[in-house]
């Protein structure tokens, strides 16, 4: 084999590795990349006191937008089911669209969700599904520890 045969040899498997680096790198670019976090907070209201509210933030890593169609807690009873309260409350931005490299919140009183069967010192999961029908889940978090 002569030298300019073992360089097109070379430069060949070169250029085939560039292009498939390309094409990997554009597939890893247009995947969705959703994060999801639960966690405890407290709404300040105008006339003073808090509110205890849980928050389940999806934080978009994707360099495109994605519409959340549904957000919520996963039922602690192991049947699958979702909570969440009907009506969003002021604040929260999901369901909706969250832009590439943002986040969006759903909030939701814990008083209510106790009442629906939530016990905040068990493991709990937020889950959140975007409208083309992809599911993504937080890892299990307890909220409150027990004195």
């Amino acid at each position: 084999m002569s030298a300019t045969t073992a360089i097109a040899i070379y430069a060949a498997a070169v250029a085939t590795g560039a292009l498939v680096w390309q094409v990997g790198a554009w597939l890893w670019s247009r995947r969705t990349r959703l994060h999801v976090r639960v966690q405890l907070g407290f709404l300040g209201l105008a006339h003073g006191g808090t509110v205890d509210m849980v928050f389940v933030t999806a934080i978009n890593r994707s360099d495109h937008p994605i519409n959340v169609s549904s957000a919520g807690l996963e039922a602690q009873d192991g049947s699958g089911g979702l909570l969440i309260q009907p009506y969003p409350n002021v604040g929260s931005t999901i369901p909706g669209v969250v832009p590439p490299r943002d986040s969006g919140v759903r909030n939701m009183e814990l008083r209510e969700l106790k009442r629906m069967g939530f016990d905040p010192y068990r493991a709990v999961v937020g889950r959140v599904t975007t409208s083309t029908g992809e599911t993504f889940r937080s890892p299990p978090t307890i909220l409150l520890k027990p004195d």
